[in-house]
């Protein structure tokens, strides 16, 4: 779990902490070592383990919250369950867009969740709402959406003074956050800034990845194409703000999203965004207001709005200023932190 992520439910916890409610976090089978958070006891416990089953009816736990779990059966869930512990099915990730309903699967689903032990859903998207009833059958009245939130005193451009300075100050910048997994898609942001770059040779344009991964092989792929010098490969960096202060666009080119905090946190930085017409972005993402909305597969159409913004610096302050009171405004840490205390108390009564 991300640290900006964790960030959120320290809250959470720290609100319910005002109710005497005790709040952990676990790490189930991970080997990482995480920070402990302030207001929530670290636990590392696998999960459904006879330990951890233990662990929850010794100290009196009622609800647990387990995002994106394996949706199958677990006979110490149901032991809990039995002892009155009520669990939510958390589902922060997106859904592809493919999808070919088979009518037994349908009918599998249509019963495990309404004979399973899943007291709630939450969905964090929309689109993730109306996916969890469409495709999984789940009842709509089981059902709560609680978007994710940033908080946009952390992110603010005037509060930013350490930017990168190994760039062409006078460059057109376009940035990308995204962690090196197929559905983010690095491959797809290469063809992107190679039409770009084509079409506009001579101008100064820098195309600026940052995200955890091995990006050795894209390194390669740029050079063999002769762009390395206009696409660089920054690696994981803590000055996330510092990037995103220092470009003009943020590029976000995703198959997959539910709510993704890179682009609610590059909106609060007054960048507009260029992303595809998917899942939670068409949520955050106002089109020709706050940024762009593109057909996720065609290259063109993200060449094409990144030249409406190259050269245009007032396009790209109205629609990144319009960008952040978005965010402020549905899609607030605040939002999210009395979505999840409201939903928690409601479920316990």
């Amino acid at each position: 779990m991300l640290d900006r992520v964790r960030f959120s439910y320290d809250l959470v916890a720290k609100k319910l902490a005002k109710d005497n409610v005790d709040c952990f976090i676990s790490y189930s089978g991970e080997t990482v070592k995480r920070q402990t958070t302030k207001f929530m006891r670290k636990l590392t416990l696998h999960l459904f383990s006879d330990e951890f089953c233990n662990f929850v009816i010794n100290n009196n736990i009622g609800v647990v919250v387990i995002i994106d779990p394996p949706s199958k059966f677990c006979k110490n869930q149901l032991k809990l369950r039995i002892k009155g512990v009520k669990f939510v099915w958390y589902s922060r990730y997106g859904f592809h867009e493919t999808f070919q309903p088979v009518f037994y699967k349908q009918m599998l689903k249509y019963i495990f969740h309404r004979l399973t032990v899943w007291s709630e859903y939450w969905a964090i998207s929309k689109d993730i709402e109306y996916n969890l009833h469409r495709r999984e059958k789940i009842p709509a009245s089981k059902i709560t959406l609680i978007r994710n939130g940033i908080d946009s005193e952390i992110f603010t451009p005037s509060a930013v003074t350490n930017i990168p300075d190994h760039f062409d100050e006078d460059s057109f910048k376009v940035l990308y956050v995204a962690q090196f997994r197929p559905e983010k898609r690095l491959d797809f942001f290469i063809d992107i800034a190679s039409l770009f770059i084509a079409k506009h040779p001579t101008a100064k344009i820098i195309f600026i990845h940052l995200g955890k991964g091995d990006t050795s092989t894209l390194k390669q792929e740029v050079e063999k194409l002769g762009i390395d010098d206009k696409v660089k490969f920054e690696g994981v960096s803590n000055n996330v703000k510092g990037y995103m202060k220092l470009a003009d666009v943020y590029l976000h080119v995703s198959s997959k999203e539910g709510i993704c905090n890179s682009i609610s946190e590059a909106m609060l930085m007054e960048l507009p965004v260029i992303c595809a017409r998917i899942g939670g972005n068409i949520e955050q993402v106002i089109d020709g207001k706050t940024g762009y909305l593109v057909d996720k597969d065609k290259a063109s159409g993200f060449v094409n709005k990144l030249e409406f913004y190259m050269n245009k610096k007032d396009l790209i302050n109205e629609h990144g200023k319009a960008g952040r009171l978005r965010i402020r405004s549905d899609f607030s840490v605040e939002n999210q932190v009395r979505g999840i205390s409201d939903a928690l108390k409601k479920l316990v009564g």
